[in-house]
């Protein structure tokens, strides 16, 4: 029976070397002990969504390059006051080089790298 994928919400993830920050959400593969004994790692995490009020700088310019250094493959910021969604994918180099932006009605495909990572 596959795995479905964990969804935590305000829950930490492990980066390296030692840092955990708190994304709103996290979707990462399923841990056989659901994660009872850590926190999810970059290597596990298939999306984090960061929503953005009145902190969209710091979720751009702090927490989004955080990401990209540990290859976090999707991150998504909530921009709640434009009422968009900005999809950053393709980590490299300390940022994600393909963002694509979306209103109210449009749909943004999940780009987890494989259909086996998303069901475990």
């Amino acid at each position: 029976m596959a795995r479905r994928p964990a969804v935590r919400v305000q829950n930490r993830v492990r980066l390296l070397p030692r840092s955990e920050p708190q994304p709103d959400v996290l979707v990462a593969r399923r841990a056989r002990d659901r994660y009872a004994a850590a926190h999810p790692s970059a290597e596990g995490t298939l999306l984090v969504t960061e929503m953005a009020g009145s902190s969209l700088h710091t979720d751009r310019a702090i927490e989004r390059p955080i990401y990209a250094r540990q290859d976090i493959v999707e991150v998504w910021t909530a921009d709640l006051a434009a009422e968009v969604v900005h999809e950053h994918t393709d980590p490299a180099d300390g940022d994600c080089r393909s963002v694509r932006t979306a209103g109210r009605g449009a749909e943004l495909p999940v780009a987890a790298p494989a259909v086996d990572d998303v069901l475990g």
